[in-house]
């Protein structure tokens, strides 16, 4: 664009503005100020293009500019500058004097004005200019230019590094800026020592010149790891887990290196979540997975002939179980190889590459305790979650405090102490043949009583709920949940298995019981399926208790409470009848099949099929095929049930109160909360399903 002419006093305005010729006097800065030339740009010219001669510097008059650095083949954004930004400066800094970025003009937003005769026009962008030989010359001068554009000179080239190079490219400037400001450049020696093993970790680095070497020694041997270079970040792992260097650190060449202190990167942590995470990402990737001590391991054979291996921890009781897959996975499990080399090692045992399935495997190991992993500090973990991305504290709070109020769990230990002693004090009775034959009595005869006093118990109900005597089948229906857990417990003591764990719950204003029977998993196909009946059997039992009771009472509302509870326990079966959701009838499924993992594994089957196209996969595996297809008709068929059976009882519960209209927006939103729970519940089995269906033989030499 033709160059511009204000006057020498509104261009010190602008120089004066910035931090860097602030430090010259007034005179010096008027004598500069003379030499610099205005230049205009439209939004989208050119006004530096990276590889270029750099001939002169610029300093942002008004508008914007975007920077944008090539990394290979690709452009990368860097940051805007607007009003009051310099820029070009490196250029003329360095030996080779070429531009190391494109600045392109972006916007015509005003900034400080050079006099009112050269206000900004609209689409354009002002900026003044300072050819080459002027800025040595200043350079020259009085006062700290030189130290401050010098010091920028860093600040540049530490933003640079962090965008173009390091594990933190992905923030935004604002965050790379705070970041770089905490940094300081050190420079090494081939041979130096920059980390020792054994060390209190104070601080990291992030190579920016050079190599290194990772070693770790085990008594008198010592073993490289890997070697580094430009980029890498080392010594975080330290800081985030708190515990002392597991590695030495030594440069093979000479280099530089930037290095931000603990209590800096803890303080980043603190502003930016992201930052924290993605060295917890980093410390992830370098782990070394190690078996946990105390792991037995039980092998079981499937009806296909496909072996399980079971894990189980001697000290704590947990269970995992493995296919022939996992089972290599854990295999690997040393402690000497990283993430990538179980990934690697992984793919050239079975031609297939997939990571996120090793990752997966990995981590849920971890979670359920059978693996050894660096965790991160108290004090690391508060800070990421007191972070500001991490959104409002108040909020967070107040979601905390209803939280404990409406979820919780009390957890009563093993319970297999309690639960053992119910079953030899009675409980064993149940499961002889006279027992069994007391049990099939009661829910046969119970059961039709039920079914023949409905039409009499119906008009007792009226006016139950309002006169407040009906809610009395509220905690009966709640005591029969405890109960049904209770069954599960008391067979696995019948197979003298071990109960691990049980407790009550509440997840806002659904009370549940659990019961921990994963020692079944040692135990054949029909041990296995008798325990998840037990507790459908128990809540039987309860309809059928409550059916009988119906013979002996003549108090019309304490018919109606044993008739609806019966009712309810009855609908109580039904549910956990149900195979498509993690129930008994699922389980039920499951074992009767011996196909552990059945609805993982059938996703996976019928995603393979669609993405394929093969039919021979339906005919190689019906089962998982028609369970997948009928999971799907059952999940689509009860959100129109829903939408059928709510919209004439919610018009009848509204009645001339609310227009129709009303009713069939209620029904409407049961059905779709129906949709998008199960939608919610089902994809945690299909994120797995896909990611292994999507699994290709790797190829190549």
């Amino acid at each position: 664009m033709p160059a511009q002419d204000p006057s020498t006093a509104d261009k010190s305005g602008v120089l004066a503005a910035h931090p860097a010729f602030a430090t010259l006097s007034g005179q010096v800065l008027a004598s500069l100020a003379g030499q610099f030339t205005e230049e205009r740009y439209d939004a989208g010219e050119l006004i530096v293009r990276e590889g270029d001669v750099g001939d002169r510097l610029f300093l942002i008059a008004s508008g914007t500019v975007d920077v944008h650095s090539a990394d290979g083949k690709r452009s990368v954004f860097m940051k805007s500058l607007g009003p009051g930004d310099m820029f070009g400066e490196l250029a003329l800094l360095e030996p080779d004097g070429r531009r190391n970025a494109t600045v392109t003009a972006t916007g015509p937003e005003t900034g400080p004005e050079t006099g009112p005769e050269t206000g900004p026009e609209t689409g354009t962008v002002r900026v003044l200019s300072l050819p080459r030989a002027a800025f040595a010359e200043a350079l020259q001068a009085e006062g700290g230019l030189r130290d401050a554009v010098l010091q920028l000179r860093d600040a540049i080239l530490r933003f640079r590094f962090l965008r173009m190079a390091s594990p933190f490219g992905a923030l935004e400037p604002a965050m790379l800026d705070a970041l770089s400001a905490r940094m300081t450049r050190t420079h090494f020696e081939a041979g130096e020592t920059l980390i020792r093993q054994g060390d209190v970790g104070d601080f990291a680095l992030l190579i920016a010149e050079g190599q290194v070497e990772v070693a770790r020694r085990d008594g008198e041997d010592e073993r490289r790891l890997a070697t580094l270079g430009v980029g890498a970040m080392l010594g975080e792992a330290a800081i985030l887990t708190g515990a002392v260097r597991n590695a030495t650190v030594r440069a093979l060449t000479d280099g530089q290196a930037f290095r931000i202190d603990r209590g800096a990167l803890l303080e980043m942590f603190e502003r930016d979540r992201r930052i924290g995470l993605q060295a917890i990402q980093l410390l992830r990737l370098r782990e070394r997975p190690r078996q946990a001590p105390n792991v037995e391991v039980h092998d079981r054979r499937t009806v296909d002939g496909d072996t399980l291996h079971i894990l189980k921890r001697k000290d704590t009781g947990a269970f995992f179980q493995l296919s022939e897959t996992g089972w290599r996975l854990w295999q690997r499990l040393d402690g000497e190889s990283t993430l990538r080399d179980i990934t690697i090692a992984h793919m050239l045992a079975t031609k297939t590459f997939a990571p996120q399935m090793v990752a997966d495997t990995i981590a849920a190991l971890t979670a359920a305790g059978f693996i050894e992993v660096q965790t991160v500090t108290q004090e690391v973990s508060g800070r990421l979650l007191g972070s500001r991305t991490g959104g409002s504290t108040v909020p967070r709070r107040i979601g905390a405090a209803l939280a404990r109020i409406f979820v919780w769990h009390w957890d009563f230990g093993s319970g297999d102490q309690l639960i053992g002693r119910l079953y030899d004090r009675g409980g064993r009775h149940a499961y002889r043949a006279a027992g069994l034959a007391v049990i099939a009595a009661i829910i046969l005869c119970g059961a039709a009583v039920v079914a023949l006093i409905g039409p009499e118990a119906r008009p007792a109900m009226e006016g139950g709920w309002r006169e407040g005597w009906l809610w009395l089948v509220v905690p009966m229906v709640y005591a029969s949940i405890v109960l049904h857990e209770l069954g599960h417990g008391l067979s696995v003591k019948h197979y003298g298995r071990e109960v691990l764990g049980a407790g009550l719950g509440c997840q806002g204003p659904v009370l549940f019981a659990y019961v921990n029977t994963s020692d079944m998993w040692l135990e054949g196909r029909l041990p296995r399926l008798v325990v998840d009946a037990s507790g459908i059997v128990v809540n039987m039992v309860l309809a059928g208790l409550a059916g009988l009771g119906l013979l002996i009472v003549e108090d019309p509302a304490t018919v109606a409470v044993l008739w609806l509870f019966a009712v309810f326990s009855w609908q109580i079966v039904l549910v956990n009848l149900n195979p498509f959701f993690d129930l008994d009838g699922y389980y039920l499924l499951s074992d009767w099949l011996d196909r552990p993992n059945l609805r993982t594994k059938s996703f996976r089957r019928f995603l393979e099929l669609v993405r394929s196209g093969d039919l021979t996969i339906a005919r190689r595996y019906p089962v998982e095929i028609a369970y997948t297809v009928l999971t799907l008709v059952y999940v689509s068929t009860m959100g129109v049930v829903l939408y059928l059976v709510y919209r004439p009882l919610l018009a009848s519960w509204f009645g001339d109160a609310a227009p129709a209209l009303l009713a069939e927006l209620g029904a409407l939103a049961i059905a779709l909360l129906w949709y998008a729970s199960s939608a919610a519940f089902l994809s945690r089995s299909l994120r797995p399903a896909w990611l292994a269906s999507r699994n290709q033989p790797a190829t190549g030499a």
